[in-house]
């Protein structure tokens, strides 16, 4: 298996000149976005380039929802990611609730907003901050950037693995 790293580096990383304070991602269409736990994926990828503050657009069609009943049953009544990342540290690892810990491990630092055919209140439950289309959830980030910041733009997040040649610079 080690033999098969370097091998999946050179195929899947991809240097980027600097992190990015908005990114606007996409696992990269069916099947990767079939539900939030492929698309996880491709959050996980575009937060490894954006910026401490920043914020993530993830495009992810989800047309089987969250992926998994028992992240959902885990979820219920979580209200932060806070209280996911505690709860998840206190139980230990477990399939389906460390999908959550995924998601609120990279969202406690950088703001999602989540584009998506899934249900908004499931989305909501998840704590993934639904957003009502693309175009708004762009709109709306955009406010928060200065004049001449770059957008990055990973239309394939989950198979591509960004890597800051000038981490934290802007």
């Amino acid at each position: 298996m080690r033999a098969g790293v370097p091998i999946s580096q050179q195929v899947c990383q991809v240097a980027v000149p600097h992190d990015y304070k908005l990114v606007i991602a996409s696992p990269g269409g069916h099947p990767k976005d079939i539900n939030v736990y492929q698309s996880q994926k491709g959050f996980a990828h575009a937060a490894r380039v954006t910026h401490p503050g920043g914020t993530i657009i993830l495009a992810a069609a989800c047309p089987e929802g969250s992926g998994s009943l028992h992240y959902e049953d885990w979820m219920l009544g979580k209200i932060s990611y806070a209280e996911v990342i505690e709860q998840f540290q206190m139980e230990g690892f477990h399939i389906g609730p460390h999908k959550a810990y995924q998601i609120a491990r990279d969202a406690s630092k950088i703001q999602l907003m989540f584009c998506s055919e899934m249900d908004e209140n499931l989305a909501r439950a998840l704590l993934l901050n639904p957003e009502r289309d693309l175009q708004t959830a762009v709109d709306m980030a955009l406010l928060d950037l200065m004049p001449g910041e770059r957008v990055g733009i990973l239309p394939y997040a989950t198979s591509t693995i960004p890597y800051s040649i000038n981490h934290g610079d802007t």
